[in-house]
């Protein structure tokens, strides 16, 4: 079945999963297990037919997939009004507030966010709008979103069901929590996960086609509808597009992977999988750079040290993390599209969904990081390294970004034009270098070879000591790089 952009999502419930945490769980749970209800405190029909449901799809779950449960997994009914507060409960766990407000003032900075919106307000609300069910690895328990009821409920509850089941032989939170600064791996891992989830669905629904037609008829719900157009124009794209592809581009890479294997072992392709997963947006958009004898892995990007003693006294890192192909797009679609960052839905029909310039410029990306310093009140300074696969490449996003960055700056941008560097002995790389001034003060953008170096509001009298230390950055190959490009016949 082919998912619109319209569609009641069954989700990973957690944080890890979406990038945010950096710390591991503040306390260790032990798995929890249904017990029966004590005789004080009856069940709800509605949560005796959930159970009954769920004992049944278990056992689905256990022959289409391949595993055998280790405990059982309860499911639980909850209503939209309820996710929001569910999902913030899970925020504490992993992610203390102050980092939680770094976070925040690092995405506002970079223009992914207005003065006045919180990203976690935000996921919350697309949650409540968007989620048909999903599954929480830390308390070990599934959820099924009120609307959903009898058939039309069973193909989202085996969807969480088989999280559940692989939960237990991968550990989804050992997986994911060591990787929680790293949006791109963090994408590719999702991508497994969901992936695996929805061919267990659709293997389901293939089984039961009066199933699949009561599901099919809660989709056509116009106010399940209408709450989903909400969340679509009112949550930035940048937060809608990643999980959405999770459930487009994740079934394609288990499609793939099962290719080769004999009979589509579905069980040995997840093994695999598992066992070796791609570790970056561009391996799971373009899986020719996965799916080969030669694989593209991305360049690792190392500061030249710690540029808060560059800035000088008082300044502090405030967040920082590696970026990929997709948050390269969506970064310049935000500011290039044309949609003031919203989703546009005639780009939802393309791998990438962001306007053509921004597609294209972002393709030949092969590594991204971006780190974020503060001191008290003053403007933020944005510092953001970029290496692509040729020197072609980095000048066509290098002029992107630059774009990008006057769109930011509006009124306040003024720029002396771009200027050449031959290269020398010191500078052994040719060079492009803009000089401008912005909203929040001096910034300067180069394209060196295949790299591109950004500086963005640093102040005046730290600008050239930021500068020289940026321009040292170092981008080293991953030894298991085997990738050229006329290895694939995929062009980006």
């Amino acid at each position: 079945m082919r998912r619109t952009a319209l569609f009641l999502l069954p989700l990973l419930f957690v944080l890890a999963g979406l990038a945010w945490a950096d710390d591991g769980p503040k306390t260790e749970e032990a798995p929890k297990t249904e017990e029966a209800p004590k005789k004080d405190e009856p069940i709800s029909a509605e949560q005796a037919a959930l159970n009954k449901m769920v004992a049944e799809l278990r056992i689905e779950a256990e022959q289409i997939r391949g595993l055998k449960w280790k405990f059982d997994v309860p499911g639980n009914n909850i209503l939209k009004k309820d996710i929001p507060p569910a999902f913030a409960e899970e925020v504490d766990h992993f992610m203390p507030k102050i980092k939680r407000d770094r976070y925040t003032r690092a995405l506002r900075r970079l223009g992914l966010l207005s003065s006045t919106q919180d990203p976690f307000e935000l996921m919350g609300s697309m949650m409540a709008g968007m989620a048909g069910g999903f599954y929480s690895p830390r308390a070990k328990e599934l959820f099924v979103v009120e609307g959903f009821e009898g058939d039309a409920a069973r193909p989202v509850l085996l969807h969480e069901l088989v999280h559940a089941l692989e939960d237990q032989h991968f550990d989804f939170q050992a997986r994911t929590l060591p990787i929680g600064m790293d949006p791109d791996r963090t994408f590719a891992e999702t991508c497994v996960v969901e992936g695996s989830a929805e061919h267990a669905r659709v293997t389901y629904q293939g089984l039961h086609k009066d199933v699949t037609a009561a599901f099919m008829r809660s989709q056509a719900d116009p106010s399940q509808a209408a709450a989903q157009m909400k969340v679509l124009q009112t949550v930035p794209a940048f937060m809608i597009v990643p999980t959405m592809l999770h459930y487009r581009h994740g079934p394609l890479l288990v499609s793939r992977a099962m290719r080769g294997t004999e009979k589509q072992d579905y069980k040995e392709t997840m093994r695999k999988l598992y066992a070796d997963p791609p570790v970056s947006t561009e391996q799971i958009l373009h899986l020719d750079r996965w799916f080969t004898k030669t694989r593209d892995y991305p360049r690792g990007i190392i500061w030249a040290g710690d540029f808060a003693e560059a800035l000088g006294r008082g300044w502090e890192k405030l967040y920082e993390q590696r970026q990929g192909e997709l948050d390269l797009a969506l970064y310049l679609d935000r500011f290039l599209g044309g949609t003031d960052g919203k989703l546009n839905f005639r780009n939802f029909i393309h791998p990438v969904p962001a306007e053509e310039r921004c597609r294209k410029a972002a393709a030949g990306w092969d590594g991204g990081r971006m780190v974020f310093y503060a001191k008290g009140d003053q403007p933020v300074v944005m510092i953001q390294a970029w290496v692509f696969d040729d020197v072609a490449e980095a000048k066509e996003a290098g002029a992107a970004l630059s774009d990008a960055l006057k769109a930011q700056h509006g009124d306040a941008y003024e720029a002396t034009g771009w200027e050449a560097t031959a290269p020398s002995l010191g500078a052994p790389l040719a060079s492009s270098t803009l000089s401008y001034t912005g909203m929040y003060g001096p910034g300067r953008i180069a394209i060196r070879g295949d790299q591109v170096i950004i500086v963005d509001g640093a102040p005046k009298e730290s600008m050239e000591t930021v500068w020289r230390w940026a321009l040292k950055t170092r981008f080293l190959r991953d030894d298991r790089d085997t990738w050229k490009p006329a290895a694939t016949t995929e062009t980006k």
